[in-house]
C-alpha cells in the first residue's frame, strides 16, 4: 500500500526502515513495488565522453514520447566498494612469489588505498530506474488489470532500452541479488562483509526468492537512528545533500566532474557516496501551470520590490525562458541529491568541505539536508519516487527536458578490460583491471616511457601478472634491468656475449618454409645488408637461396649453405654474388660466425625468460640481427607450444638497434603472426615519437599494436603528439595525456588507449611487498641481497626489508 505522509513522520521514531522501502518481488525482469507499481532497474556502462548527441537522445527518455505522464525515471552512480569479484580467489601459477604479489595487491586494493593514494579503490556502478504507477491509479488491481498493468510497462521498458542503447549505454537487467548488494552497503554500517566471496558465491547468492526484497537491505543488527543532519548507522554516519541553485548552463561532460575533478587528482571524494538525478513525468496542465505562475512572478518583479528581492527578476527571466521553449519542448520535474557515508565526526565534516568544494567550484550551490534526511534518503534510492513522498519532500523544479538531460550521472572513468592480471585505480577511486588479450585485432602493446616515469615497475608488474595466470614470459633487455626479478621468481637469465657459445641458427626452427619464408627472408636480409634495404631482386635471389639450403640440409642447413646457393645462382648482374659477400661475416669463418653454427642452442624452459644483450653493446649490427634471431626463436617457440597457454615477450630499450634495414618488415610480419598463437609483443621505447622516427620499423610496431601505454612523457613531447595528430585523443583526453605525472614510492600514472576497447588514465599503485620485489635501486636491491645471503628465502628477506622501510 502507499505510504501515507502521517506514516513517513513516524517512520524514524518507531517503525523499521525496510518497511518503506518498495521492493517486493522479482518477477519477468520486473520489480514489483509496494504500492503495485512496476519498476526496472537497469545497469549501464558509462561513456568516456558525452557529447550532445548523447544529451539530446537521453533527454527523450525525460519527455512523455517515451513515459506516460506520473511516470519517473532516475539516474544513479554508486561509488561501490564492493571490489572482490575483480579479484578472483584462484591463482594458476606454481611460482609461489607470483602468487605472493598477486594476494599483497588485493589487500592493497581492497583495505589500504585510501591511505595510499586519498580515495578508496571503487567501482563506479551506473543504474537507470523507471518507475511506472498502475493506470488506474489504484493501489489494488484486479487480474485483468494486472495483466494489462504488466504488459504496458513492458513495452514501455523495451522503449527506454532502446533509447539507452541509441545513447550507446549498453543496458542490462539488475537482478535483485546485485540491488541487494548494493543497498545493503548504502545502507548498513560496513558493507564490506558483502563482499565476501563465500557470501556472494553462496547458491542464489544473497537473494532469497520467498522473502520479500526490502526485507534483505538491512541487517537487524543495524541500528538507525535519525538526527538533526544526519542518520547513523551504528558506527557509520550517512549525510544527504541537494542543490539549492546551479548553473544556467552545463552540459554533460562538465557534469560528471562532480564525481571529482579527473585532471587533478587531489580534487576527489574520498568517502562512500551515491548520486541520483531524478525526474517524474508531468500531466500536460503542468504547461498552464508555468505560464500562471510565470504571470503572477512578472507582475512582483515589477517596481521596487525587486531591489529588496533581486532574486525575484531573475526568477521571471527563468520563467520567461521556460514559457518561450513550451511550444519546443516538454516540461519535467527534477531533482539532485548526493549521500555521502563516512565515520566519526572529524571525517564528516572534512568530507563534507572537499565535496560542497568540488560542487562550488562548478556553480552548485550544494547544501546539507537536515530535517528531511530519511524521506530523501528514500526518495532517493532506485524506484524510489512515490507521489505522496515526492510532495512532501517539495525538492523537484520544474525544467525543461533538455536541461535534465544535462545533469545526468552517465560519464565515469575507463574500467579497462573488466579483468586480467594488471590492476591500476584512476584518479577518483575507480578500480581498472586490464588483460592485453582482451581484444579483437591482436594482443600487441606499444609502452612509452620516459626514464624516471615509473617504465621498470610497469614491466615487472606486467611480468609477475602473466606469470601469476600461468602464461610464459620472455624479455629482451639491454641493460640488466630485470636480472633481479627474473632471480627472484627463478627464471632462467640468459647473457649473449661472445663466451656463451649459443646457436641462433634459425633453420633448426623451421617448420614449413613456404609459410616460414615471411620472416626467414627479412631475417637474411639484414644480416646482409644492416641500414639498406636491398630491393626486390635481393629479396627474390636471397629466397632462391634459403630454399636451396632447405632443400639441401633441411632443419641442419647452415648460413654457410646460403652463402654456397648464392654463389651458385646464375645471375648476369653478379647480385647474388654481392649478396654472398655481404653475409661472409655470419658464415663459419666469419667474425660472427659462432653465433650461428651448428644447431640452434637456446631454448625456453622456464616460465620466465630473460635474453641479455648488454654485452653486445660495442657490435651494434651483430647486436641487431640478435635481436631479430631472438625474436624468431620467440615466435617458433609460441607456434610450438601449446595454443591454451598465454606467451608475452617483452621487448626493452632494444628499438634503437633496429631502425634500418628491413627489419620493419620482420617486426610487421612477426607481430600479426603472434595472435594466432595466443601471443603478444610489447615493445618499450621513451617517447612515442621514437617509433615515427623509427620509419618502417616504428609503423609497424604501431600498426600491429592493438594496446598503448604511455607514462610521463616530456612536454614538447606531448605538444607534438597533439598536434601531429598521432593518436586520436580529443581534447579531454589529450588535456588528460598532458598531466602524466608519476610520484617515486607512490605510483606511476599511465594512459592507456585501445581504438576499440576505450581508453584512460590509470595510477599502477604497489604494495610493499611487490616494491621490493620490483625496486632496482642499488640501496634496496643491496639490502635484500645482503638478508637473502645470510640464508633467508625470498619470501621472508622481502618480509625483513618491509620491516625495515617501516623503521626509517
Amino acid at each position: 500500500m502507499a505510504v501515507s505522509k502521517e506514516r513517513l513522520r513516524e517512520l524514524a521514531a518507531r517503525d523499521s526502515l525496510s518497511d518503506y522501502l518498495p521492493y517486493v518481488a522479482w518477477e519477468d525482469g520486473m520489480y514489483v513495488l509496494a504500492d503495485t507499481s512496476l519498476g526496472f532497474v537497469w545497469e549501464i556502462n558509462p561513456l568516456l565522453f558525452a557529447g550532445e548527441d548523447a544529451k539530446r537522445i537521453l533527454g527523450g527518455i525525460l519527455s512523455d514520447r517515451v513515459l506516460p505522464p506520473g511516470s519517473s525515471v532516475k539516474f544513479h552512480v554508486f561509488a561501490s566498494e564492493l571490489i572482490s569479484p575483480f579479484f578472483p580467489e584462484e591463482a594458476t601459477a606454481v611460482n609461489g612469489l607470483c602468487r605472493e604479489i598477486a594476494g599483497e595487491r588485493k589487500r592493497l586494493y581492497t583495505r589500504d588505498m585510501r591511505e595510499r593514494v586519498g580515495v578508496p579503490a571503487r567501482d563506479f556502478r551506473f543504474l537507470v530506474s523507471v518507475r511506472i504507477p498502475p493506470g488506474s491509479g489504484k493501489n489494488k488491481v484486479t487480474e485483468s488489470e494486472w495483466e494489462k498493468h504488466a504488459e504496458n510497462a513492458r513495452k514501455l521498458g523495451a522503449s527506454v532500452t532502446g533509447v539507452l542503447n541509441s545513447a550507446q549505454l549498453h543496458p542490462r537487467d539488475l537482478p535483485p541479488a546485485q540491488l541487494i548488494l548494493l543497498l545493503r552497503e548504502a545502507l548498513n554500517p560496513d558493507g564490506h562483509w558483502y563482499d565476501d566471496p563465500y557470501y556472494l558465491d553462496r547458491p542464489g547468492g544473497p537473494y532469497d526468492q520467498n522473502e520479500e526484497i526490502r526485507n534483505q537491505v538491512v541487517d537487524r543488527e543495524t541500528a538507525i537512528e535519525v538526527r538533526a543532519g544526519e542518520i547513523t548507522l551504528g558506527d557509520a554516519r550517512l549525510r544527504g545533500y541537494s542543490p539549492v541553485s546551479m548553473p544556467e548552463h552545463f552540459s554533460l561532460d562538465e557534469f560528471h566532474e562532480l564525481l571529482g575533478d579527473p585532471l587533478q587528482g587531489l580534487s576527489q571524494v574520498p568517502a562512500y557516496f551515491f548520486l541520483q538525478a531524478g525526474f517524474v513525468i508531468p500531466e500536460r496542465k503542468k504547461a498552464s501551470e508555468v505560464r500562471a505562475k510565470a504571470v503572477m512572478v512578472k507582475q512582483q518583479s515589477f517596481g521596487l520590490v525587486t531591489r529588496f528581492i533581486p532574486r525575484l527578476r531573475k526568477k521571471a527571466e527563468n520563467f520567461d525562458f521556460l514559457v518561450n521553449a513550451l511550444e519546443d519542448e516538454e516540461l519535467v520535474m527534477g531533482s539532485l541529491s548526493l549521500f555521502l557515508k563516512t565515520r566519526g565526526e572529524e571525517e564528516a565534516e572534512r568530507v563534507k568541505e572537499m565535496v560542497t568544494g568540488i560542487w562550488r567550484a562548478r556553480n552548485f550551490d550544494l547544501r546539507e539536508e537536515r530535517y528531511i534526511l530519511l524521506p530523501l534518503l528514500l526518495e532517493s534510492l532506485p524506484l524510489g519516487t512515490e507521489p505522496a513522498l515526492t510532495k512532501l519532500l517539495r525538492r523537484n523544479s520544474t525544467m525543461q527536458a533538455s536541461a535534465g538531460a544535462s545533469i545526468l550521472p552517465v560519464m565515469s572513468d575507463w574500467k579497462g578490460t573488466g579483468s586480467g592480471p594488471l590492476t591500476f585505480i584512476s584518479r577518483r577511486g575507480q578500480i581498472m583491471k586490464l588483460d592485453l588479450f582482451r581484444s579483437s585485432s591482436n594482443y600487441n602493446c606499444a609502452v612509452f616511457a620516459q626514464s624516471g616515469s615509473g617504465k621498470s615497475f610497469l614491466t615487472s608488474d606486467m611480468i609477475t601478472g602473466y606469470l601469476a595466470e600461468g602464461a610464459q614470459v620472455f624479455v629482451i633487455d639491454i641493460g640488466r634491468s630485470y636480472e633481479k626479478l627474473c632471480g627472484l621468481v627463478g627464471g632462467e637469465f640468459v647473457v649473449f656475449d661472445e663466451k656463451s657459445g649459443i646457436s641462433l641458427n634459425p633453420f633448426s626452427r623451421v617448420t614449413d618454409i613456404d609459410e616460414d619464408m615471411e620472416l626467414l627472408k627479412p631475417l637474411f636480409a639484414q644480416m646482409a645488408s644492416p641500414s639498406e634495404k636491398i630491393g626486390d631482386l635481393g629479396k627474390s635471389l636471397l629466397e632462391e637461396a634459403i630454399k636451396k639450403a632447405w632443400e639441401k640440409s633441411g632443419p641442419e642447413a647452415r648460413i654457410d649453405d646460403v652463402v654456397e646457393a648464392l654463389s651458385g645462382i646464375s645471375d648476369p648482374h653478379r647480385r647474388s654474388d654481392d649478396l654472398a659477400h655481404m653475409l661472409y661475416a655470419y658464415s663459419s669463418r666469419g667474425q660472427y660466425g659462432r653465433f650461428f653454427e651448428g644447431p640452434s642452442s637456446l631454448s625456453f624452459e622456464s616460465d620466465l625468460n630473460v635474453l641479455e644483450l648488454e654485452e653486445l653493446k660495442a657490435k651494434p649490427e651483430l647486436q641487431t640481427v640478435v635481436v631479430l634471431m631472438i625474436i624468431w626463436h620467440i615466435e617458433r617457440e609460441m607456434y610450438l607450444g601449446s595454443r591454451e597457454r598465454r606467451k608475452l615477450a617483452i621487448i626493452d630499450e632494444a628499438w634503437d638497434l633496429l631502425g634500418g634495414g628491413v627489419s620493419g618488415e620482420f617486426i610487421a610480419h612477426g607481430y600479426r603472426r603472434a595472435r594466432k598463437y595466443n601471443g603478444a609483443f610489447v615493445s618499450i621505447t621513451q617517447s612515442l615519437l621514437d617509433f615515427y622516427r623509427a620509419g618502417d620499423l616504428g609503423e609497424s610496431v604501431l600498426e600491429n599494436s592493438a594496446w598503448m601505454f604511455m607514462l610521463r612523457q616530456k612536454g614538447e613531447s606531448v605538444e607534438e603528439i597533439k598536434k601531429g595528430g598521432k593518436l586520436l585523443l580529443g581534447d579531454y583526453f589529450g588535456e588528460l595525456v598532458s598531466t602524466l605525472s608519476t610520484r617515486p614510492g607512490e605510483f606511476s600514472e599511465v594512459f592507456i588507449y585501445n581504438s576499440e576497447r576505450g581508453m584512460g588514465l590509470g595510477r599502477l599503485v604497489v604494495d610493499p611487498f611487490s616494491y621490493w620485489t620490483y625496486t632496482t635501486n642499488p640501496d634496496d636491491v643491496s639490502l635484500l641481497n645482503g638478508f637473502i645471503s645470510e640464508g633467508m628465502e625470498v619470501h621472508e628477506a622481502i618480509e625483513r626489508c618491509i620491516e625495515v622501510s617501516r623503521k626509517q
